[in-house]
């Protein structure tokens, strides 16, 4: 590593501006952590394409070196090896070309060490060893497709289950291609063994500007999130579906309020539910919410949305998954239900019990300054950091005495 600053690969799947939703915010956030730890070059490798103003933007914030396409390889041979064969690097049908591969080799050079975010990308290079690299897992494959197998049955159940166990191989051999691995909560990190290389940084939440609390009249529940992603979808549909009526017979007047991508498509209606289409910023949206509802039965990672609301000091009713990776406490922080029974009467019971809100919001408000602010995550960052350029030091310097013993020879 040469100089106080080292250099510092910044490989990620989302341009960092644009729209907000939960991996945008992580790729924006952890970038700017990063700068605080070094000098940061930023290469954008994804399937997506972006305005040219959202480039223009990242680069006024990043040294932007490009931006690599990856291509679809997912003929019916990729999908049946990566269904038997975990070593197999084609995991999501994406691959890049081989002069990009090779570009990214060369960056790697260039620098002291890496940042990789997610799995998926890592893996589209074809790049199996990583030794001077972080992988950001922002989101456990085997946990998504456990969590889908528990609602569904027959054979969609057994190929689900069988995904998580593939992805479960997969997931125990990242330490052996990466000098270290960073996680979204404790949770996910005992899940891939709680080794020291692995390091904790939880999806955060920018200290929003302070908007005073006024809770609307009749009830107004809330979700935020893109419906264009499927577990938000599904759970949505399900809450609206199986809880909602419930909700709505105790409180005719009550109304469901959806913020998000998608969510002003009509890809959920029912009684009382509005969609409102993306928001730029809903924090005034937010303040008129009784709670904000995340009723995700499927997914991985972690859900930003929890910890939004809890820096909004908007009250919470979860599922568990929903929840899943805060240290969230069940009628202290949150209210945790896994029934549309439950979750109805989590609802009702904010809507009955003058107080329970603003008890619960000043509780979470308080877990979020202590854990959840991005700041509270830097020391992590910066220690995974210095691990992946020690190992990268160590690695450059076992391939120059190997070259020197083949010469000796």
């Amino acid at each position: 590593m040469t100089g106080a600053r080292p250099r510092i690969l910044y490989i990620a799947s989302h341009c960092p501006a644009g729209p907000d939703f939960g991996a945008r915010l992580r790729v924006r956030h952890v970038g700017r952590l990063l700068r605080g730890v070094g000098d940061v070059t930023l290469l954008l490798v994804s399937a997506g394409d972006w305005p040219d103003e959202w480039l223009d933007e990242a680069r006024a914030d990043f040294d932007l070196a490009g931006v690599i396409r990856m291509r679809h390889a997912d003929a019916w041979p990729t999908r049946l090896r990566r269904s038997i064969d975990p070593a197999f690097l084609n995991t999501h049908g994406f691959a890049i070309t081989p002069t990009d591969r090779a570009t990214i080799v060369g960056l790697i050079r260039e620098h002291d060490a890496a940042w990789v975010h997610t799995v998926r990308t890592a893996n589209a290079t074809g790049l199996r060893r990583w030794p001077g690299a972080v992988l950001d897992v922002d989101d456990l494959p085997s946990q998504l497709e456990s969590t889908r197998a528990a609602g569904l049955t027959g054979a969609a159940r057994a190929r689900a289950r069988w995904r998580a166990a593939m992805w479960g191989v997969r997931e125990r051999r990242l330490l052996s291609r990466f000098a270290a691995l960073a996680v979204c909560s404790d949770a996910d990190r005992r899940r891939l063994g709680g080794a020291e290389r692995i390091g904790v940084v939880p999806n955060g939440f920018d200290r929003p500007a302070p908007v005073p609390r006024r809770p609307a009249s009749p009830p107004r529940f809330g979700f935020i999130g893109t419906l264009e992603y499927g577990p938000n979808l599904d759970g949505v549909r399900w809450f609206v579906d199986r809880a909602w009526p419930t909700v709505r017979a105790a409180h005719p007047s009550a109304t469901l309020r959806l913020v998000g991508a998608g969510s002003d498509a009509g890809a959920v209606a029912g009684p009382g539910v509005e969609g409102l289409g993306y928001v730029d910023d809903p924090g005034e949206e937010i303040a008129t919410w009784t709670a904000m509802v995340v009723p995700v039965r499927a997914g991985g990672g972690t859900r930003v949305k929890i910890a939004e609301a809890f820096a909004r000091g908007c009250p919470v009713v979860a599922t568990p998954i929903g929840a899943f990776g805060y240290d969230a406490e069940h009628g202290r922080h949150v209210l945790l239900a896994d029934t549309p029974e439950g979750l109805a009467g989590a609802c009702a019971r904010l809507i009955d019990e003058p107080g329970l809100g603003a008890r619960l919001a000043d509780h979470a408000a308080a877990l979020y300054e202590s854990k959840y602010t991005w700041e509270a995550s830097a020391p992590v960052v910066a220690d995974l950091i210095a691990r992946a350029a020690r190992r990268d030091a160590l690695a450059a310097q076992a391939a120059v005495a190997e070259r020197a013993a083949g010469a000796a020879a």
